[in-house]
This record gives structure tokens, sequence and C-alpha cells, in this order.
């Protein structure tokens, strides 16, 4: 099986190679290797869905105030243009929901969620002859630039303005909306009002359209990276650079290499993120110093249990030989900070097929463990750096709280016998008032 998966990948790599015009001198090969930092997954597109939930009824925090809930005035009379809606008395006002629809869990332990209903426009605000305004506030966590989308199919008739500057207006038969994006900074509640032509709508989004750190933005930020799309304002695909994947796990017999482009290609059926890698910038300036064609050969995979992205190692998996070591510890470490003990201190009871009745592992071996793999560490020369085990929680089953300390006080002993430098994580979370949450992250 080896050899065949062997074989199918020479087979699969020559054609990645044939992709390539033909060049005069030698294919300059490049390897990427490491962690799924070399994967794709800066984002490309700076706007974002527009999801919104800091909405609300005042300018200051209120205590008991709700999010996502603003103000509903419903006045009588079909809307009029000119009308001065805040010099006039409504016939009704209350408290409404604006925004994406809740859900909540169908059935405990189960999958499946189910809408939650929002709170409801005055049941005046249904009826013919009547005009609803929507008068709230709205704050942003990122600096940026936003769009207003205030409701959604008869609701998406209406005019919008954010202190006082009209930000959304589709009027009566007009097929597009005019969008003038507004600069929002956090910190602060910005006043929004929302006149509706026809019956109003819950939906609400605020996008902001120049996300920092995505591709769009950095363009429209800095002309240096105009080269990445063609006069069309398509993205630009390099004929003399190719991107070939050779970890068997990630792609290798699933996918072969393609073209540098602006984006992901779908791998053995996974779902495209739709984002940029190292291999992006690099294949680009590699391309544009070769006149050989450039072949861009990439080891590197993300871990298939979702919490564990980013968690694996250079000194793991992908060490390459000029670190000037390896994944056994014996050479080249300047820090090594490392800890063991929160899965030590699990406890399994006479129910799991696991571990019966017991801790996974046993004070007592857990200190003969720790002490040979400081001794095993010492050995490299690295500034060694123990960081205690952080608090559990109460109230799951195998993990009682307290039985941490236990194992902290053995690893701090073992670690002044050797001189280790102690990182104490454990009381930290104390002082910062975890654990919050029954989450061990």
């Amino acid at each position: 099986m080896k050899n065949a998966t062997s074989l199918t990948s020479k087979i699969l790599l020559l054609m990645t190679v044939a992709l390539l015009p033909a060049a005069a001198k030698p294919i300059k090969v490049f390897i990427l290797a490491g962690d799924e930092s070399m994967l794709e997954q800066a984002p490309i597109e700076g706007r974002t869905p527009g999801i919104h939930e800091d909405f609300f009824a005042h300018a200051a925090p209120v205590k008991g105030e709700k999010k996502k809930h603003v103000t509903a005035a419903v006045y009588q009379g079909a809307y009029a243009p000119g009308t001065d809606y805040d010099a006039l008395t409504p016939a009704v006002t209350g408290a409404v929901e604006i925004g994406d629809q809740r859900t909540k869990q169908a059935q405990k332990g189960k999958r499946g969620r189910v809408s939650v209903p929002m709170t409801p426009f005055p049941e005046l605000a249904r009826k013919d002859g009547t005009t609803t305004v929507l008068r709230g506030h709205v704050s942003v966590k990122h600096p940026g630039r936003y769009e207003f989308l205030p409701g959604a199919g008869e609701a998406a008739f209406n005019v919008t303005t954010v202190e006082g500057s009209e930000v959304y207006r589709r009027n009566a038969g007009q097929q597009q909306a005019v969008l003038t994006p507004v600069q929002l900074q956090p910190g602060k509640r910005y006043a929004f009002r929302t006149v509706f032509f026809g019956r109003p709508g819950h939906e609400f989004r605020v996008p902001l359209t120049n996300k920092p750190g995505a591709l769009t933005t950095a363009m429209e930020d800095n002309p240096h990276y105009a080269f990445l799309k063609d006069k069309s304002g398509a993205w630009v695909t390099r004929d003399d650079v190719v991107l070939y994947d050779a970890h068997p796990i990630h792609n290798n017999t699933k996918t072969i290499g393609h073209l540098l482009q602006v984006g992901d290609v779908s791998y053995g059926g996974e779902e495209v993120s739709n984002a940029i890698g190292a291999d992006l910038m690099f294949g680009h300036v590699m391309g544009n110093q070769y006149e050989q064609p450039v072949l861009l050969l990439r080891m590197a995979t993300r871990h298939p249990i979702w919490f564990l992205r980013g968690s694996r190692s250079l000194g793991h998996d992908y060490r390459p030989p000029s670190s000037g070591g390896t994944a056994d510890h014996d050479g080249s470490w300047d820090v090594i900070h490392f800890n063991w003990g929160v899965w030590d201190a699990v406890y399994r009871d006479a129910k799991s097929r696991f571990y019966q009745g017991r801790h996974i592992t046993s004070v007592e071996d857990y200190e003969k463990n720790l002490r040979t793999l400081v001794a095993r560490m010492k050995k490299t020369g690295a500034t060694l750096i123990w960081a205690s085990t952080t608090p559990v929680w109460e109230g799951e089953a195998g993990r009682i709280n307290g039985d941490e300390q236990r194992y902290n006080a053995i690893a701090a002993k073992i670690m002044k016998e050797n001189g280790v430098i102690i990182d104490d994580l454990h009381a930290e979370s104390i002082r910062q008032g975890y654990p919050k949450t029954t989450n061990v992250h």
C-alpha cells in the first residue's frame, strides 16, 4: 500500500509539473513545510456578514437593558415624504427586537435548533394606514466602514439615518437601495432612525466592509498589492507558478496541484475556505525573481480535530533538517515552556470502558514521569519554564475541583529541585476569576 501511494504521488507530481510551461532551465522548486500556518487561512473578503447584536434603546448603558432591543413608534397615517415624525406624537410605542433571528437547542442533548420568537412590533404596526419608525443606538467592536441594511422583503423599503445622515434609502418600486457607508468607531453608541414606507420588519444587518487583515482591505489601503487583480478586476492566476500539496493526509492522492491563484481549492471534497496562505505572496515574489517556472511543494496540514487546529508543532511533524534538531528534543532549543497535568488528573469511574475508578495517571506515576521528562529536556541546554496546571471547574464527571493542586505540588517540588522557572498559571487564573465556564480552554 505504501509503494502504491508513493507511485500515485509521483504520477500526480508529474501531472502537476506538466502544468508549467516549457523552460530552457530547470524548474525552480521551493518546499513550504510547517503546520497549518502554511495553509490558506487569511481572509480574502473584507466584508463581514453583518450579523449584529449591539443595538440598544438608550444612548448610554442602562441597568437591565437588553441587546437587540430598540424603540418602535407607530404613527397614524400612511407614510408621506417630508413628514417630520420627530415632531409628531405616536399613537403607540414599544420595545421591539431587531437583528438576526435567535435560535435555541430543539432538545437537550440533541442536535438541531429552532427559532425563538422575537419581541414583536406593537399590534398597530401591522395595520394599513400607519407608519412605523425605529429609534435606537448601535455600537461596533471594530473601527471601520459600515453599511446599514435594514429590513427584508416589504420592510426593505425604508429610509435610515445615522446621527442624522442618510445611510440607506429604498423607495417604493426601487430595485436597489442607495447605500452610503459610514465610518464608525468602537466605544460609542450612534443614534439611528429607520422610517418604514410600509410594513416594518425585524431584519437588520450592519456589515463591516473593510475588515482589518483581509486581502481586499489591504489592497484598498495599499496600492502596492494592485498587481493581484487584472484590468477587469478579476483575481490574477499565474501560469508560471504551481502549488502542489505533498502531505498524504491533507491532499496527495486526492487533488493534483494547481496554478497559483487567490483562494484555495477543494482538497478531496473538503469545503473551500476562500482564504489565502503564505504561498500566494511567496509564489508571486519567486515567480517574478526567476525566468524559469516555479513549483511550490507544500508539506502541511490542519489537525483533523477542530479545537486542535494550530497546535501542530514544527518539532512534532514537520521539523526541517535545517533546524538542527529533531522531534526527540535533542538539539537547538532556546526555550521550552511546558506543562502536563490537566489530563493526568482526570478521574474515571467504574462505568468508563477506558479507566476503572482511578485517575488516568496516579500521583506516584505522575512524579516519576515528570522527573524523566525534565531530565530529558535539561539535556537540550534550553531554558525550561514550567506552567502550573490551571483550575478545574466544578460539576463535570471525571474532574474533581482541587485535584490539580495535588499534581501542581508534586510538579513545583521537581521544578525547584531542577532550577526550572515556574509560570504559575494556576494562581493567575484564580486571580482573574477563572474558571468561569465549563470549558477546558
